[in-house]
């Protein structure tokens, strides 16, 4: 964040606002400002729930301190002057220069990108990529980049980690500003608004300082306006900026945060107007060489690259294969009852509905692979018509496929075709069988393309809407 000083003559001075490091529907009414309001400044730490729920995270860039937050298992948003000067024709700084530090979990992260996006929209945002992943599949889902437009956010729900107390006199003792890293929060009334940015009235005792810049700001979408009770959604309007300050009598000329003992006024810079530059940048979320080996804890949520069943259409039971299960082993499928199954299109067999324990895959989009997460291996074509697990190999086109699906990147594939065979992921059936008869040991096969639904899959069982209402 950025600082505008006003000194005892009221003249202003342009400064940094980034603290050295370390550091110890409609838009409904914030809750009341006295009673439950936690500032930035003076205030409760966040809980640890919201820190995870929300993806706030610390950013060092050499000896400099920002905030920010996650808005996917890989991307961080954040100030673009955290990472470089945006009054010189300064570069971005080198990923080897910038860690990010999950506000729920211990330990730096290492970054492997960074893009500054003020150079191309005059908007004081960025953002860095990890190298490997901050969040699970299991955590919950992060808020995402507002659509609505600046002129119409009213009051803002602010996170930052910096200053919690300002600098003052004491008995005649001048006291230093002081932060511990720790995320706090505050409600704050929107005085204005432009295409870049949006302006920030600062109440009594409670304000944004040295070490929020990059904080994330958000605005609360209600499920029902009318009716709190059922809750609401936040999304991300901008991040912390710039604030005009004033320092301690003595300490005018001092640069920094030390000896800021009041908050005027401070700015946002809005990221809606970049809703969809952002979401270009962070669709890269290719995990590193380690995770691939790793998916059951770490694959990146999102778009087809996310964790599955795989439900053949033909016989509505998912491919489940065990975990350590040998190498080259059949993949089969499980059957959820006892005995043989027989079932034909008007006697369909008993429901298998889906659960967490038969969301056991991950489609690898940038690889074609169709990775088995508990093993980290990968389905491959073996033979003319046979499919096993073995190592992952971006070099072999028998281990990637393509897929099409109806509509284009839903979950619902009407075909799996491997790119070394030409041929396309099929249910095992007895040759000329007008009903479907397997026990557990039905396993896949490779056939000729056809559409037909022996080569479909869906993640979940045919019976789901029908117990969920429409999907």
């Amino acid at each position: 964040m950025r600082q505008l000083t006003l000194t005892k003559a009221g003249l202003l001075a342009l400064a940094s606002l980034v603290l050295p490091a370390p550091h110890a529907a409609a838009q409904q009414e914030p809750p009341n400002p006295v009673s439950q309001q936690q500032p930035l400044v003076a205030g409760e730490t966040t809980p640890d729930q919201i820190l995870r729920e929300l993806g706030l995270v610390t950013i060092r860039v050499n000896s400099s301190f920002c905030s920010g937050v996650a808005l996917n298992a890989y991307w961080v948003l954040t100030a673009a002057h955290c990472v470089r000067d945006l009054t010189l024709p300064t570069p971005t700084v080198p990923p080897s220069q910038v860690t990010v530090t999950r506000a729920w979990q211990p330990g730096p992260l290492v970054v492997q990108d960074v893009r500054e996006l003020f150079s191309e929209s005059g908007i004081d945002a960025a953002l860095v990529r990890t190298r490997l992943a901050m969040r699970t599949p299991n955590d919950p889902n992060l808020p995402e980049v507002t659509a609505r437009p600046n002129d119409r956010v009213q009051w803002v729900e602010t996170f930052g980690a910096g200053i919690y107390q300002l600098a003052q006199r004491v008995g005649g003792t001048d006291v230093a500003a002081v932060g511990d890293g720790q995320f706090r929060t505050a409600f704050f009334d929107v005085t204005g608004a432009d295409a870049s940015t949006l302006s920030l009235a600062i109440p009594p005792r409670v304000s944004i300082a040295g070490g929020d810049s990059g904080g994330p700001s958000y605005i609360r979408v209600w499920v029902d306006p009318n009716n709190h009770a059922r809750g609401f959604r936040r999304e991300v309007v901008g991040v912390a900026s710039s604030c005009m300050t004033r320092r301690l009598d003595g300490h005018e000329d001092t640069p920094g945060w030390t000896w800021v003992s009041q908050v005027v006024s401070c700015r946002l810079a809005a990221v809606g107007p970049l809703r969809d530059r952002i979401a270009a940048i962070i669709a890269d979320q290719w995990p590193a060489a380690e995770e691939q080996v790793s998916f059951g804890t770490s694959f990146p949520p999102g778009g087809m690259d996310r964790r599955r069943a795989l439900y053949n259409l033909a016989l509505d039971r998912p491919l489940v294969p065990p975990a350590d299960g040998p190498m080259g082993a059949p993949l089969r499928f499980v059957t959820c009852v006892a005995g043989a199954v027989v079932f034909t299109p008007s006697a369909p067999a008993p429901s298998c509905p889906v659960e967490n324990a038969f969301e056991v895959w991950g489609f690898v989009s940038a690889r074609g692979w169709l990775v088995h997460l508990p093993s980290g291996r990968c389905a491959v074509a073996s033979g003319l018509d046979q499919v096993r697990f073995g190592p992952c190999d971006a070099a072999n086109p028998a281990h990637a496929w393509d897929i099409t699906a109806q509509p284009p990147t839903s979950d619902r594939w009407t075909a799996m075709r491997n790119r070394g065979t030409g041929t396309c992921l099929a249910a095992a059936v007895p040759p000329g069988a007008e009903r479907v008869s397997f026990r557990p040991a039905a396993e896949l096969v490779l056939q000729s393309c056809n559409g037909s639904p022996r080569q479909g899959w869906s993640t979940v069982d045919a019976d789901w809407s029908r117990r969920q209402g429409t999907r």
